[in-house]
């Protein structure tokens, strides 16, 4: 890792500096990929990395289920690391209402008074179905979206 001098920039591209310890280029470049459409930190990014990887490497079988998709960040990053692997034997479920969130109230606040919830999305199915889709995941019908 470089020494940054006061008043020098570090060169080193975002997600190195989230995760300097990581010199892993697949990640890097499948969480490049893959953050826009996800609220996951980088560390939790790197923990289904490697996660999916520990699946490949013991050849467990069964499907892949992702519980609150959102904007399909997550299950991008699972789904080209099964790719990178050549393992594409398994159904992908994404379970979500993709109908946004519920209306909160005046009580939805944090232990310190701070306001939660108040970021809304409403019906985002075509736009999860649209960046899941930037996966090379075949083939298609193998990913289901069932909505809750």
């Amino acid at each position: 890792m470089p020494d940054v001098k006061a008043g020098e920039t570090d060169s080193r591209a975002p997600a190195q500096l989230e995760l300097p310890d990581v010199d892993d280029a697949l990640f890097r470049a499948l969480h490049a990929k893959a953050k826009p459409f996800s609220l996951l930190t980088p560390e939790k990014f790197y923990n289904l990395y490697k996660a999916i990887h520990y699946i490949c490497d013991r050849q467990i079988q069964g499907d892949i289920i992702e519980c609150g998709v959102w904007k399909g960040g997550a299950v991008l990053m699972a789904a080209d690391v099964l790719v990178s692997r050549g393992m594409l034997n398994y159904e992908i479920f994404l379970y979500d209402t993709f109908a946004g969130f519920v209306e909160r109230s005046d009580n939805d606040v944090t232990a310190g008074g701070k306001e939660i919830g108040k970021v809304r999305y409403k019906d985002f199915i075509d736009e999860t179905r649209r960046n899941v889709a930037l996966s090379t995941y075949p083939p298609p019908e193998s990913i289901s979206f069932p909505v809750m």
